[in-house]
């Protein structure tokens, strides 16, 4: 968790990690990691929201349009940080 509190409609996403290695230790392929990231691309977790934002909550799973994202980070780990206007929609 972070100790970041997004103002106003904007919501902060986490970005996933994506390990180059397997759990046994292989090394994956470019192509393996490409298609991993494509994947945790189409839905990311709601780690917090702004006090205007209504739909949408902490945890839950979304997805972004291609428009402008800001990456920021905090506590050595990278999120995004968008306006909830940019955001298509979640899982129920």
């Amino acid at each position: 968790m972070t100790n970041f509190k997004p103002l106003g409609s904007n919501v902060l996403i986490e970005v996933p990690m994506i390990e180059e290695k397997t759990k046994a230790g292989i090394i994956k392929s470019a192509s393996q990691i490409e298609a991993e990231k494509n994947a945790a691309d189409k839905f990311l977790e709601v780690i917090a929201v702004g006090e205007a934002v209504k739909d949408i909550s902490v945890g839950d799973k979304v997805m972004l349009s291609e428009g402008k994202h800001r990456v920021v980070t905090i506590e050595d780990k990278n999120y995004i940080l968008v306006y909830s206007g940019l955001i298509l929609g979640k899982l129920l």
